[in-house]
């Protein structure tokens, strides 16, 4: 008595269902479709035309998936950077700028982002960071970003380059440091050339490291070694023209309070 029965959405109604859910959510479509039902077709369970949640988030993901260029997704990811290398004069205006097999992953910029971490890394603070939380589920993707403040107020914050890859190693972020440095180098606007002045990350040794080396051009020792004589006083102007570090301090405490727990 209480089963659920409906004819599959199909042909041009699927198509006027997908450009409908182009506006609306398929919760919010699911829900207009039952208060529009009669108490009898609701007695009777019939709900032809009243598609159910699922099949609705099914239909927007099916009108939202972009066609590759091939059934393999290395080839098709080849393919893409080279059709964009060729509509564009220059390699760094490319939004997919690497594809790495091992690891496999994906490195995404462009010029116009690069010009906006040059606006914002004059005076604002420069992100830097990692997470594992972009998709759970068995196949993890792991998320390496070079994050800055939006130029509108009260915008999110921006990615300014990003790299995705489905492993979690030491040495995956410099490989996006890198070549996005080397890609600000290469661009138009000399200005692009100058370092951030204030970079951001968590405690991770990787992130500290790539920074370092990558954007201030030097190592963990050296830049210690200018911190102290900053700190103390000993320091020529030169030292306090050089970019700086700083730990975030939510994960400091965070890191913390983990410690004192296991203890």
């Amino acid at each position: 008595m209480d089963e659920l029965c409906g004819r599959p959405v199909q042909g041009e109604e699927r198509q006027i269902m997908s450009k409908v859910l182009d506006s609306k959510l398929p919760r919010q479509i699911y829900l207009q479709n039952i208060s529009s039902l009669s108490s009898d077709e609701v007695s009777s369970g019939c709900r032809n035309g009243y598609p159910s949640k699922d099949v609705l988030k099914k239909n927007r993901q099916e009108a939202r998936s972009v066609p590759t260029p091939s059934h393999n997704e290395w080839e098709a990811l080849a393919e893409i950077r080279e059709q964009q290398q060729q509509a564009c004069d220059k390699v760094v205006k490319v939004t997919l700028q690497l594809v790495t097999m091992h690891p496999k992953g994906v490195a995404l910029f462009n010029e116009n982002l690069i010009r906006i971490f040059h606006e914002r890394a004059k005076q604002d603070l420069v992100y830097v960071d990692a997470t594992g939380s972009v998709v759970l589920g068995d196949k993890r993707c792991y998320a390496y970003e070079i994050v800055v403040r939006h130029p509108k107020v009260g915008k999110p914050p921006l990615a300014v380059a990003s790299y995705f890859t489905t492993s979690h190693k030491f040495l995956l972020f410099p490989i996006l440091s890198t070549h996005f440095v080397m890609r600000k180098a290469c661009s138009t606007d000399r200005g692009n050339k100058a370092p951030p002045k204030l970079v951001m990350c968590d405690g991770s040794l990787a992130l500290i490291e790539s920074v370092i080396q990558c954007f201030f051009k030097e190592n963990l020792q050296s830049c210690l070694d200018r911190c102290f004589l900053i700190a103390s006083g000993l320091y020529t102007h030169s030292m306090t023209e050089l970019p700086f570090l700083h730990m975030c301090a939510s994960h400091f405490l965070k890191n913390a309070q983990t410690i004192v727990k296991e203890r």
